[in-house]
């Protein structure tokens, strides 16, 4: 299933390989974000993609990923065992700094603050 915000979902429904381009999306999330591979499964020149794909959803295919790992990490985020540096890394991020900087982007605050909201007996344990 998608992570991918349902409003943008709705606007690829139209688009034949639309399934193809979010399962991909899905599965490569942690990877880079080349427009070479997306544009390949929809079967599309690179520009023509990105242009197209801007004009659909309203944002960049980088934005849109950039969305589905923070989807991830915010879920990853509700698991206490694992570490800030670890969650950057399964959720498709190059560095912690990264990963916090988008993080604080699109959700208005830190992954420490969201984890400590989600998992309120672990902020009383840490200092």
């Amino acid at each position: 299933m998608s992570r991918a915000n349902p409003l943008n979902v709705i606007a690829l429904q139209d688009y034949s390989h639309q399934k193809r381009v979010q399962e991909h999306a899905d599965e490569s999330y942690p990877e880079g974000a080349s427009l070479e591979n997306p544009a390949r499964v929809a079967a599309m020149e690179r520009r023509y993609f990105s242009t197209f794909f801007r004009k659909k959803m309203g944002i960049t295919f980088a934005d849109w990923l950039r969305q589905l790992r923070i989807a991830e990490a915010m879920e990853l985020l509700q698991k206490p065992d694992k570490s800030m540096n670890e969650i950057a890394g399964k959720a498709g991020f190059s560095s912690l700094g990264s990963f916090q900087s988008a993080f604080r982007w699109h959700t208005k605050t830190t992954p420490r603050k969201f984890r400590q909201s989600v998992l309120p007996e672990r902020s009383k344990l840490e200092p």
